[in-house]
């Protein structure tokens, strides 16, 4: 199965540098690796709709604003290129 990718990939700005997220499962991976546990209600809600996002069918570009604001909650730049 070929990754699910987004239209337009995202930019992290960390305290490692710049991070490249193009698809649902690099956003899940990111929310699950390089947030706090208790990261938020929109961190959860990030998690659930990449996850969801990985099922065939399903809209991915849902998931790429859930990882946004997901990012923003936990203080993490987004940006788009």
């Amino acid at each position: 199965m070929p990754d699910i990718i987004w239209e337009i990939p995202l930019t992290i700005t960390s305290d490692e540098g710049p991070y490249t997220i193009n698809g649902p499962k690099e956003a899940l991976h990111y929310l699950e690796n390089n947030l706090p546990v208790d990261c938020g209600p929109l961190c959860e809600a990030a998690k659930v709709a990449c996850t969801a996002a990985l099922q065939p069918g399903e809209e991915i570009e849902e998931s790429r604003g859930a990882f946004v604001r997901a990012a923003i909650e936990a203080e993490n730049p987004v940006l788009a290129p």
